[in-house]
């Protein structure tokens, strides 16, 4: 196994961006595959989602609260579970990127696809119709019942001047989607069992009918409890290797960074050793936790599921202009209590706990009632006091990629947590294996997703960014300088409170 080259694909996104790759240049209306369907899907078969699942939300308190699916059949509850989930929550007219699910995703492009497998078929969640869309011309006009929920995102949906990034931003929001479905599962009472992307998924894609099959990345399945799981692809032979088909070109321009994005996501199918050679399919499954056992911390106003998923927010600009801005503000104990509950549930599969045993969670704070200001190390049993500083956010707005300008937006000066996943390469390679890249950043995302609900519910946004300088943040972060930053996620207070329009269903 030679981990140099996946340490040289890192180094190009992480520490080395801006040495060995060119700046990224922003374009207006960039071509990509956002807004499609997926492959050999017009729309024409189709089932509708049920409706009113807001209502069901709006009764249960965020996040003790259950939904109680006594009454429904197994059809309604899954189709409830994906609302949940995917569903989109608001529309913001004056943004450049209006249309908002309860997580994040870049440039609210949504790469990541949902297809409920069963019965002998496969229907994609189309959230924008509310509704499962099935295959043209194959079976009949209804769902069989659902056994699995397949996530894989589509590389091409992001702006090719992203280059390599994407794999990283989509491998990323698979680790966000993947918690966002766990919740919604929790909150319906339906267990379920994680499979990790393997050597199986390549026929997987080619199930689903995603050609070319170079657009997407592997699957990550999550099985449902009381189905029959269906036969599995045969495992490609060529594990490992560049077999998908790989367009050389996006929108009709040149794709020359896609093969190399590719290559290092089929890293997942190569044969592993150790803990992430057992594959991890019980034969009863278990429920999965994803929402944190002890409840809120402090007597904050009891607030509903509805209520938390429509707030969750990335940060705002006025206006249409790009970026985030914000405000000072004092926030009370619990505020951090929370989101560090929800930070610490670990992922659902010994796989990615594996993986995350190798990932460091690092916190700069300020303006938190009984918190001194600085950078703490955040471990699965406490966290400790590295560096008390009055400042840090302010030294960390001069690491940031994009800086403050009159017409950007950059507000972590005024930012009350920056959270900071990250990972030391070389030991989780040679430990883990090749493919464990990718994993690290589906457990990133993991993180991300469960720090953005806690956000919400104390009224801030949480925005998830690669922005980060890494050369620049360890000597403010006391990091080791062969740390990798995967994911930081910027939590503060909004300035801009404009009206939105609830697409709520």
């Amino acid at each position: 196994m030679d981990i140099a080259p996946v340490l040289r694909h890192a180094f190009t996104q992480g520490p080395g961006k801006t040495i060995v790759t060119a700046p990224i240049v922003v374009r207006e209306v960039p071509p990509t595959t956002a807004g499609q369907l997926p492959p050999g899907r017009s729309g024409s078969r189709s089932v509708p989602l049920p409706p009113r699942t807001v209502d069901l939300l709006e009764r249960i308190p965020f996040w003790t609260g259950r939904v109680d699916a006594a009454a429904m059949d197994r059809d309604e509850v899954h189709g409830r579970v994906v609302t949940t989930a995917f569903g989109y929550q608001r529309r913001e007219p004056w943004n450049e990127y209006p249309d908002h699910r309860g997580y994040a995703s870049v440039r609210s492009r949504y790469p990541v696809h949902a297809f409920a497998v069963g019965g002998g078929e496969d229907w994609f969640a189309d959230m924008y119709g509310h509704r499962l869309v099935g295959r043209d011309r194959t079976g009949h006009g209804r769902t069989g019942p659902v056994d699995s929920v397949a996530l894989t995102g589509r590389y091409t949906h992001l702006p090719y001047y992203y280059e390599l990034l994407r794999g990283s931003l989509v491998d990323l929001e698979v680790g966000i989607n993947l918690r966002s479905l766990c919740v919604a599962l929790e909150l319906f009472g339906v267990p379920s069992t994680v499979r990790v992307p393997d050597a199986t998924g390549p026929g997987l894609l080619h199930r689903l009918g995603l050609v070319p099959d170079g657009e997407w990345s592997l699957p990550l399945t999550v099985d449902l409890a009381g189905s029959e799981p269906e036969s599995e692809p045969e495992p490609d032979r060529r594990a490992g290797e560049i077999t998908a088909a790989v367009p050389g070109t996006t929108g009709g321009l040149p794709d020359p960074w896609l093969r190399e994005i590719v290559r290092y996501n089929r890293e997942q199918a190569v044969p592993r050793t150790g803990v992430l050679a057992s594959p991890h399919v019980p034969e009863v499954p278990e429920v999965q936790q994803a929402v944190p056992v002890l409840p809120p911390a402090g007597p904050a106003r009891e607030q509903s599921w509805a209520e938390v998923l429509y707030r969750r927010s990335s940060g705002k600009m006025p206006r249409g202009l790009p970026g985030i801005t914000g405000r000072p503000r004092r926030l009370d104990s619990a505020a951090l209590a929370d989101a560090l509950a929800w930070c610490r549930v670990p992922p659902p599969s010994p796989e990615l706990r594996a993986v995350q045993k190798h990932l460091r969670i690092t916190l700069a704070v300020q303006n938190v009632d009984g918190c001194p200001p600085g950078v703490y190390r955040v471990t699965p049993d406490g966290e400790s006091l590295v560096t008390e500083d009055a400042s840090i956010c302010a030294r960390l707005e001069g690491c940031y990629g994009t800086p403050l300008t009159a017409r950007n937006g950059n507000a972590i000066r005024h930012a009350s947590m920056v959270w900071f996943v990250s990972v030391r390469l070389p030991e989780l390679l040679a430990d883990l294996g090749t493919g464990a890249w990718t994993t690290a950043q589906h457990c990133a995302g993991w993180a991300a997703h469960g720090i953005s609900l806690a956000a919400a519910q104390h009224g801030m946004y949480a925005r998830p960014s690669r922005a980060f300088e890494d050369i620049l943040t360890q000597p403010v972060l006391s990091t080791d300088p062969g740390e990798t930053t995967l994911l930081s996620v910027v939590c503060g207070t909004e300035r801009y409170t404009e009206p939105a329009l609830d697409l709520r269903v």
